[in-house]
């Protein structure tokens, strides 16, 4: 859910300075009692990366249309860890390394 009020609080009259008050605290609640999520206002993607084989590079497109800043492991269908991959990421790759043959899941940010 995204907060849809304008923030163009310089333009609003004096006299609908209350209503418009009223609307943009009724917007920020609805927000949070319906849980802000990631996908709200994030800008993250969740990604399954298939390793085959251990501390080999894995390139995985990541979808972000920008270098990433990082990432968290979520998940994972086997004991494995990942790691940062020796290539240096891009903008549209994201290079990882597993500590064992695995599915991992990924937050990449």
């Amino acid at each position: 859910m995204k907060f849809t009020e304008s923030t163009d609080i310089d333009h609003v009259e004096p006299e609908e300075a209350p209503r418009y008050t009223q609307r943009a605290l009724d917007n920020i609640e609805s927000i949070l009692n319906n849980g802000i999520l990631f996908s709200d206002d994030f800008n993250a993607k969740l990604l399954t990366v298939t390793f085959s084989t251990a501390n080999v590079d894995v390139a995985t497109i990541h979808g972000l249309g920008r270098v990433p800043g990082g990432y968290l492991q979520v998940g994972s269908n086997a004991a494995s860890i990942a790691y940062d991959g020796a290539s240096a990421n891009s903008s549209s790759l994201l290079y990882l390394r597993a500590s064992a043959a695995a599915q991992i899941r990924i937050l990449v940010y």
